[in-house]
Formats: structure tokens, sequence, C-alpha cells
């Protein structure tokens, strides 16, 4: 088994890094990471409809897409995030207490009575702190979970509490559990890097052939390569989401907009818009033109700071139209 420690915290880059072990190594890996403030979402969500998407912007929050199914996630410093690729072993897709029972073990020798509960998390007590997710291609898997050592939940619940109102999505939800951080249940806190440790030590003395394995410069060319073609594009994170109905409602000083969008493929095909406000031109013209326009601030932003748009909306300004559209 490899043992490899990330030392980059940029989420899109650790995403990356996933896949690429995936890949390109065909032996026992164990894997650890951490991410500087980030969302992450499950492969089948529809990006928007699991955040707050304003506090996220606010935040200037990377959120990325991951290969695995599941829920939306928060990620900091206070987070560790671990990763297993076992080929040749699909009869353990699913087998969450496989992959569970090392980070459990090593757990208890800090005195800490944590339990797999339900399908896919470990808790301390009645409260989460760690929850897991599995992808499987060519018989071999990734399963990969995360360990809240002393995570700020306060971002946690700010960043993944999106407006039910904003979006109705075909995507796949996010289950909130009450969360805790491991750091409450001990005497002592423990970072993460000290867990690593342990965990690396753990699995040396239970498994053969343990080694760490250091990341090449190869390695780091087909990752950012990875990153910058697909974890880092808009493309992945956010128009990969299933087609969702977008809604939003807002008043201002020259009067009321009401935004209806049908989105498909991260791409507008239907657009309704209502209100009170006053327009030189139809605001169907306006409609048939975000038509067809990827759903993204800065596609939108650089396809209306070209145009008139006070000429569908009176006096409104473009930050305050693209506010509207998100």
């Amino acid at each position: 088994m490899k043992l490899i420690y990330l030392k980059t915290t940029e989420a899109y880059y650790n995403l990356a890094a996933e896949e690429y072990f995936f890949t390109i190594l065909n032996e026992p890996v164990f894997m650890f990471w951490q991410n500087s403030d980030s969302i992450i979402v499950g492969k089948n969500q529809n990006t928007l409809s699991q955040i707050n998407y304003d506090a996220v912007r606010n935040g200037n929050i990377p959120v990325v897409r991951r290969l695995s199914g599941g829920g939306a996630v928060f990620h900091d410093m206070g987070n560790l995030n671990y990763t297993y690729i076992i080929p040749d072993r699909s009869d353990l897709y699913l087998d969450f207490k496989f992959f569970s029972e090392p980070i459990i073990s090593v757990l208890k020798t800090l005195g800490i009575n944590a339990v797999l509960s339900g399908r896919n998390d470990i808790y301390i007590a009645d409260k989460k702190i760690s929850g897991n997710a599995q992808y499987i291609k060519d018989n071999k898997i990734l399963h990969h979970g995360t360990l809240l050592f002393q995570t700020n939940l306060n971002k946690l619940e700010q960043y993944l509490q999106p407006d039910p109102e904003k979006i109705q999505s075909k995507g796949i939800d996010s289950i909130r559990n009450a969360v805790t951080n491991i750091n409450e249940h001990v005497k002592t806190n423990i970072s993460p890097i000290k867990f690593k440790d342990l965990m690396f030590g753990y699995l040396a003395q239970n498994y053969n052939g343990v080694e760490i394995y250091e990341v090449k410069k190869d390695d780091e060319t087909g990752i950012r390569g990875l990153r910058d073609y697909k974890y880092g594009t808009w493309e992945w994170n956010y128009g990969y989401s299933p087609k969702y109905s977008f809604h939003k409602k807002l008043r201002f000083g020259f009067g009321q907009v009401e935004i209806n969008l049908d989105i498909v493929s991260g791409e507008i095909k239907k657009a309704k818009i209502y209100g009170d406000f006053f327009a030189l031109r139809d605001v169907e013209d306006f409609e048939n033109i975000i038509i067809g326009c990827k759903h993204s601030p800065i596609e939108l932003k650089n396809l209306l700071e070209n145009m008139d748009y006070t000429q569908f909306f009176a006096a409104i300004t473009l930050e305050q139209l693209i506010e509207c559209l998100f």
C-alpha cells in the first residue's frame, strides 16, 4: 500500500489528484489531504441547490464537484480528508465498514468511542464526525471521507444553506445531520497532521508492503493538467448539474423584478421575467437574449455589459441585474 500526503490545500488540485492517482496507480493507496475553505458537492447534485450562493460568492469560496455521489460538504483546515484506492476489489463497493474500521481503531487509541452509523457515516455519540462516499470504475474502488477535528461549524451552516424557494432541482439533495468536532471529545486537542501520522503508523503495522509515496514532478504536471481541464472549470462544477428551475424575486427602488429560468446542462433554455419596473423595450426581447447563455455569473456579465440592459429594466445597475439572476 502506498501512503500519500498532499501538501497543497487547493480544492481544485486535490480533487484532481484523487482522480489522477485513481487512474495511474494499480495498487492499494491511502491518501490524506486538506482543503482551505471550500465546498465539495456530490457528482449527481445540482450545485446551486446545495449552496448559499450569495454567501459563497461573497466569501470567494471554491465549489468543486467530486467523482463520487452523496451530499455536499464544507472543508476547511480543521477538516482532514482521506482517500482509499483499491484495485480489483469490486466486492468492497458500498462496504463502508471495511474502510471505516482503521479510522475508528485509531480514534479509539485517543480514547474516542467512534462508531459507524447508518450507511456511511462515523459518529461520536449521536453526532456525525465523518461522512463517506465511493466511486467505482473498471473493478477499482475510490473510497473517501471527511474527519472533523476543529472545523468552523458556523461557516459550514453559512455556506450550505441554500434558499429552498430559489432552486427546484432534480439532483440529489444532501441530508443534513447534527455534526461535532473530534476535538470536543478529547482532553488534549489533536491536530489533523498528528492524526495523519498516527494513521500512517497504524497502516504500516497492519498491512504488508506499506511505503510513503512522494508526489513526483510528472505527477504534478498530470494533476495540474486535470485540474485546469476539468476540476477548475465551470462546466464540471456547475454545468454538469442536472436540469433545474431557478426562481428569484427582488425589489429595488425602481420596482420589483421576478426571474424564472429553466436550465439544462448549465445552459438557460427558457426565461420568463415579470415585475412592475418600467422599460423602453419589451422584456421578451431580453428573455430571448439570455436564452442559450450559460447560467454563469461570468458568462452573463460578459453578455450584459456589452448591451444597454437599462432599455429593459429602467435604472437598474449591472450588479443588481446579476444579483437577480443568481
